[in-house]
């Protein structure tokens, strides 16, 4: 297929340009329910790919509290592609992702740790390509459409309230990439962090951040050639109990620039009582 082969390039071109953890929760949007359910949904636009709508990347998440400060996070990913073809005409391809399962522990007010891993279970083949395209579209969490890979991760955040409505998150962590295949090499390690800033004001919340991983256990390249980083705005507001939001991720680094322009998201968030 003519189409798999050119996204497979751009996904070979970004390999090492990957960002951001295995986490469920796409750290860059507003705080997620203690308990409840979310879905994101998000639409790349690519440099060298026409890539159309409703092409979409899909995360269906929830958050289970259990017991002594302990909750279950977990989600389900799903990718939809559709690509123009002046000779073929339009081609898609659908592929559910590696589902995350991790636990949280809010060990003090401001300060929860989290581990969690994404199980192998990418139902993608040789003749799907939309794994490919949502592994290039969202580097927040590229592992949930890779192959072969078994992440893991560590993290800590702390969030903290301000006055006049401001508030503050931060993130850091460490994520062990485990490499399953039958040609099985050493595991990689990869640093993760990111800073958001928050707004709330009446029903009305908004974000702005930056997240960035560095590929600490890579033998070459300095510190800027294996790291990347994303910006995003988000906002969402409080409609009788859920919170329908947008956001829009831009990347800040010139060679991913290359490949992505920008995405568009849209999330709703269900608190459950």
């Amino acid at each position: 297929m003519k189409n798999r082969y050119a996204i497979l390039t751009l996904a070979l071109a970004s390999a090492s340009l990957v960002a951001e953890s295995a986490s469920a929760q796409n750290f860059l949007l507003p705080s997620t329910p203690e308990k409840g359910i979310w879905v994101e949904s998000t639409h790349t636009r690519f440099e060298e790919l026409d890539v159309d709508l409703p092409s979409t990347v899909w995360f269906f998440s929830g958050r289970l509290p259990l017991t002594h400060g302990f909750s279950a996070v977990v989600d389900v990913p799903f990718s939809y592609a559709r690509i123009e073809d002046a000779e073929a005409g339009n081609e898609s391809s659908t592929t559910f992702g590696n589902p995350y399962v991790g636990l949280e522990l809010a060990a003090l007010q401001d300060v929860s740790f989290e581990l969690g891993m994404r199980l192998p279970l990418n139902t993608a083949d040789e003749e799907s390509f939309a794994d490919m395209v949502a592994f290039v579209a969202d580097p927040l969490r590229p592992e949930a459409f890779l192959e072969d890979v078994v992440p893991v991760t560590a993290a800590a955040t702390i969030e903290r309230a301000l006055p006049a409505g401001f508030g503050i998150r931060a993130r850091g962590g460490v994520t062990g990439l485990f490499d399953t295949s039958e040609e099985s090499e050493d595991a990689e390690a990869a640093v993760d962090y990111g800073l958001v800033g928050a707004y709330t004001t009446g029903p009305v919340q908004m974000a702005l951040g930056a997240v960035g991983r560095w590929y600490a256990s890579s033998d070459e390249g300095d510190f800027a050639e294996n790291s990347l980083h994303h910006a995003a705005l988000s906002a969402d507001v409080d409609l009788g109990g859920v919170r329908p939001g947008v956001s829009l991720r831009v990347p800040l680094d010139s060679e991913y620039r290359d490949l992505v322009n920008s995405s568009l998201g849209i999330y709703l968030q269900v608190p459950i009582r």
